[in-house]
């Protein structure tokens, strides 16, 4: 379970153009990254980590960690995770952590994880205080190896307090489950709105599913379409489809199917099930656009993997078709898959 819950958080967080302000050392190295020349940046971290700069040793472990400026590996990566952790750098303790959480270029070791998390998170690093609340989340205790939420909104809270996105994120089903206390649904949006402004998209899509549902605030399916339309703009794939289904519906905008279509597509090409399976249904319909029976298949054999009623309109479009008609269907679906393959490498 540890191991499964640092894969799903392993994200580096910091990054030399977040460093403000940069000190004289780094300067050079904050040149060479916004020209995009990371091999040049990475050396230059480099030198100056071997003089025994702990920040730039950090920073060089994220860049190999990577990829950039070099080939990634783990394992290097943790090499300078390590100098840079044991001379009280935060970040480090946090990537080195997360690392040894995951058993990744390192032997596991969850007990030495969960000390150094712990450790930059009672420095005051925001992200380190996420992750130890999501520790404490999982059970992950040295004492009671069971879940301890009270604790753990703590750290959330204290995390909060720096305006840390996804902690204020995650304080949202804290009070709308009750968690930790009775649920407060009012309390959960004030927090859903502050993690929008601290630039969740997560965020900012929630909020527009609590202004049509009027959860913790009055119904409101103008705002709620204002919302979707900021999360999309942000890349939350969600949103495309909430956003699309507004113009689908003429739920809070003017009917319209070409937009809605638009919207569809844009989930649809990040492979949102619910996106393809909601677009198929306008080349079916021929809403928005002439009917096309194979491309709508193709979509439902995608979004079929994780929607039931996707399989149903599979199989039913299925009967309607020629073998050359699901044939065609089903090379687009190959096409893609493959393009996908491609550009993910």
């Amino acid at each position: 379970m540890r191991r499964a819950l640092f894969a799903s958080l392993f994200v580096l967080t910091s990054s030399l153009l977040a460093q403000k302000p940069v000190s004289a050392e780094l300067q050079p190295a904050e040149e060479a990254m916004k020209k995009g020349d990371y091999p040049a940046a990475l050396k230059l971290l480099l030198t100056e980590a071997e003089k025994g700069n702990v920040v730039a040793a950090n920073l060089a472990g994220e860049m190999i960690f990577s990829g950039r400026g070099t080939a990634p590996s783990a394992t290097e990566a943790a090499q300078w995770f390590e100098k840079a952790a044991n001379a009280g750098n935060a970040q480090a303790q946090l990537n080195l952590g997360r690392l040894l959480n995951a058993g990744a270029g390192v032997k596991q070791d969850a007990e030495r994880a969960r000390f150094l998390i712990q450790q930059a998170a009672e420095s005051g690093h925001a992200p380190a205080q996420v992750d130890f609340a999501r520790l404490l989340e999982a059970g992950v205790d040295l004492y009671h190896r069971t879940p301890d939420w009270r604790e753990s909104r703590t750290w959330l809270e204290k995390a909060a307090a720096q305006h840390d996105a996804e902690a204020l994120y995650a304080l949202v089903r804290y009070y709308d489950e009750g968690r930790s206390g009775d649920v407060d649904k009012v309390k959960a949006t004030v927090f859903c709105i502050q993690a929008a402004q601290a630039g969740s998209a997560l965020a900012m899509n929630e909020m527009g599913v609590r202004y049509q549902k009027g959860t913790g605030i009055s119904s409101d399916n103008v705002a709620a379409i204002g919302w979707f339309s900021i999360a999309a703009q942000h890349g939350a794939p969600a949103a495309y489809v909430n956003l699309g289904n507004c113009y689908e519906t003429g739920n809070g905008a003017m009917l319209d199917y070409n937009k809605a279509g638009e919207n569809y597509a844009a989930g649809a090409r990040l492979g949102l099930a619910p996106a393809e399976f909601l677009l198929g249904g306008l080349f079916e319909s021929g809403k928005g656009t002439a009917p096309d029976l194979v491309k709508a298949l193709s979509l439902y054999i995608r979004a079929a993997k994780t929607i039931p009623e996707a399989a149903k309109r599979r199989d039913a479009l299925r009967e309607k078709l020629t073998p050359a008609q699901i044939a065609e269907a089903e090379k687009i679906v190959a096409t893609d898959a493959a393009k996908k393959a491609a550009s993910a490498h």
